[in-house]
């Protein structure tokens, strides 16, 4: 009986070769984009789930800041024995001096290193391809490198045992110690390699390790299991803060764990926790997933909606062949069972073609969705496939099946070919549907793109254009600044030149004041006195430091106006911002201007007059051929940074990369909706061909 019905199932949808191949034609897309979409949302919010001890690790930050000091792993380690083990990674002082690493005489660019603790691998599930880690993590001067950075360096020689020379204050030479696995895209810590903490203590001295005073790593830590997490938070936080107080109580970071409280995060809530700041792992959008899923639902209802529609117009032509079967004997079971048998063999061959489509896309869409080493599948996306087809074919074949099989024979002979008692209401109303969701996704879609547009196009209040910044090598910081500040200025096409700390952009709050018993965060700059012009900053009141005034020099700062209301007092001009070595004078307030993402309000920021402190140079260029340009800077470059290369970077394009993912999230809603689109016409193509087919003839006399 099965068999049978396969066979006259078979035979029907062959015979309706235009009807079927736009019904799996419909279903197979909306099948092929929510497999990607739902491969895409899976791959996010699985973020660091690889983890074996996942659900018992947690980020440390104080207040809302990532950054906590060297000493702090240790002393809770030794103090609570609730935790089991700590780790930490630190990248801002590895990378103070614009780190290369040289193998036989061959220059590498290195990006993405982090220093890391002994207990790092004893938390985290990297996995571990050649080497000895326990060693590597514990020895001076050794380094992990991933799989594809270790090609990147040595091509097929063996890295184990080889060793490169570190390009910094002084020629450091390493040993490759481990080889690591590539990590996992949906790794919320993204590293290239990994040097150990003895390395950094090696190179720089222990000061930042061993010193409360200085926030500069990012903490783990791995707790025992049934531990009520606010209790145990609460316990850090009254135990730290009594540390400070007894032993930093003459330190100006006595008070600092009291007005920065130290908190504890999940690590799988870290990924999308957009609270916290100065992090340098990987930041996740989850009102991209969000939306991405809603759009994959949407695409995925249209296409069913395609489907019950076709279906059930066929389903309105096929009443004479319902009412023979029924004039000789075929039961209403029978009739229901060979319908949804042929609306099941639809969807399966539509599923079966969606994911084959999946299949060959989603490497694709993984570059296109920009995620790190891209998208495979999970296999347990293939299980689902299964009731995705009967629950198709249920959905698709249920109504005409029961309307059509309730009613007497000599009823269904009778019926007219296209009667709404097929469901004529039923596909108006889908229709209506479809169409106001696909206004929707269109209106959608236009109010995203000018909301980008607008983000790309707005006055940061600071030149952006025509302005190239490099970091400097330590040759050049080592008292050839101003060397190299003569020499630029030879270079006609090279308008002004300025120093400073860190670009715009890129600022974090990396600084915080107690005013009137607050502790107030800000962001901070350090700047020579061409920086003012260079950005063209314009003065609210006071004045701006000037290079001709010794007295300025490392002892006067700028607020901008954010940073006058966020302290709240009546006279700026009294403060004294905090800086190392010692206190800067406010002598100026300058106007708000947009130093970070648009995605942030302007937040305070301090800008210190500290020529001798800038890792960057800013250049403002001139000229129609930037390529001969840059290339005299670099001629420059190469003389006083030998083995250094001119790595530069356009502000403009800097910025854009800050609204990366708002371009991603648009892309991703246009191309997904003009698929909607072209469901939603082939759903009207469809009908067009059903209401042709059995729209009637006129006779020779009407004509």
């Amino acid at each position: 009986m099965f068999k049978h019905f396969i066979k006259i199932s078979l035979r029907n949808i062959l015979k309706n070769k235009v009807n079927t191949t736009l019904n799996v034609t419909s279903l197979a897309l909306g099948i092929t984009i929510s497999l990607l979409i739902a491969t895409y949302a899976i791959n996010e919010l699985n973020t660091d789930k690889f983890h074996s001890q996942e659900e018992h690790i947690y980020k440390v930050s104080y207040g809302n800041s990532s950054l906590t000091p060297g000493p702090l792993n240790e002393f809770l380690k030794n103090q609570f024995p609730e935790i089991e083990q700590t780790a930490h990674i630190e990248t801002r002082q590895l990378n103070m001096f614009s780190p290369v690493v040289q193998f036989r005489n061959k220059s590498f660019e290195i990006e993405r290193y982090y220093s890391a603790n002994p207990g790092f691998f004893e938390i985290f599930d990297f996995e571990v391809l050649q080497g000895d880690i326990q060693s590597a993590m514990e020895s001076p001067f050794s380094m992990i490198l991933t799989e594809s950075e270790a090609a990147r360096i040595f091509g097929e020689t063996n890295p184990i045992g080889e060793t490169v020379t570190w390009k910094s204050r002084q020629d450091d030479t390493f040993t490759v110690r481990a080889i690591v696995k590539d990590l996992p895209s949906n790794s919320s810590i993204q590293f290239n390699g990994l040097v150990s903490d003895a390395s950094i203590n090696g190179m720089r001295g222990n000061y930042y390790s061993e010193n409360w005073g200085h926030t500069v790593y990012e903490s783990y830590l791995l707790v025992k299991p049934n531990i009520v997490v606010a209790e145990f938070e609460e316990k850090l936080q009254k135990n730290l803060i009594a540390h400070y107080a007894s032993q930093l109580s003459n330190n100006e970071s006595a008070n600092d764990a009291e007005l920065n409280p130290l908190s504890l995060h999940r690590l799988r809530d870290v990924y999308f926790d957009k609270s916290l700041s100065n992090d340098t792992t990987n930041r996740g959008n989850i009102m991209l997933v969000n939306i991405l899923l809603v759009i994959g639902g949407i695409v995925m209802l249209l296409s069913v909606i395609n489907y019950v529609n076709l279906t059930t117009a066929r389903a309105s032509n096929r009443h004479k062949e319902i009412g023979v079967q029924k004039l000789i004997g075929s039961s209403r079971r029978n009739l229901i069972f060979q319908y949804l048998s042929e609306t099941t063999i639809v969807s399966f061959l539509a599923v079966v073609a969606g994911a084959f489509f999946a299949l060959i896309l989603v490497k694709r869409y993984g570059v296109f969705m920009n995620v790190t080493n891209g998208l495979t599948f999970q296999p347990r996306m293939f299980l689902m496939l299964i009731p995705t087809i009967l629950l198709l074919g249920f959905v698709a074949g249920i109504y005409p099946a029961l309307l059509l099989s309730s009613k007497k024979a000599i009823e269904i002979i009778k019926m007219k070919t296209g009667n709404n008692s097929g469901g004529g209401n039923l596909r108006r109303a889908l229709i209506i549907f479809q169409f106001s969701v696909t206004i929707v996704l269109i209106t959608a879609t236009f109010l995203i793109f000018k909301q980008v547009n607008y983000i790309k196009d707005k006055d940061l209040g600071i030149p952006s254009e025509q302005v190239v910044y490099a970091k400097l090598p330590f040759q050049i910081l080592a008292g050839k600044k101003e060397t190299l500040r003569e020499r630029l200025h030879t270079l006609p096409e090279v308008q002004e030149i300025a120093f400073s700390s860190n670009m715009f952009g890129g600022i974090e709050g990396l600084n915080s004041q107690e005013i009137d018993g607050k502790m107030l965060n800000f962001a901070t700059t350090w700047v020579d006195a061409e920086f003012i012009e260079l950005y063209n900053l314009q003065l609210a009141d006071g004045r701006f430091f000037s290079k001709n005034l010794k007295t300025d020099e490392n002892a006067t700062a700028l607020l901008n106006e954010a940073a006058v209301r966020e302290f709240g007092v009546e006279d700026p001009f009294q403060l004294n911002i905090r800086i190392p070595g010692g206190k800067a004078k406010v002598v100026g307030i300058v106007k708000d201007f947009n130093y970070k993402s648009l995605h942030n309000r302007i937040e305070p920021l301090a800008i210190i007059y500290l020529p001798g402190q800038g890792q960057y140079v800013n250049l403002k260029i001139a000229g129609n051929d930037l390529v001969k340009t840059l290339a005299k800077i670099s001629s420059v470059w190469d003389e006083l940074a030998p083995g250094f290369p001119f790595s530069y970077h356009f502000l403009d394009q800097s910025f854009e990369k800050l609204y990366k993912k708002d371009e991603q999230m648009a892309k991703a809603v246009s191309l997904f909706s003009l698929i909607a689109i072209a469901i939603a016409v082939l759903g009207i193509l469809g009908l067009s061909f059903f209401w042709q087919k059995i729209a009637p003839k006129k006779s020779v006399s009407e004509k």
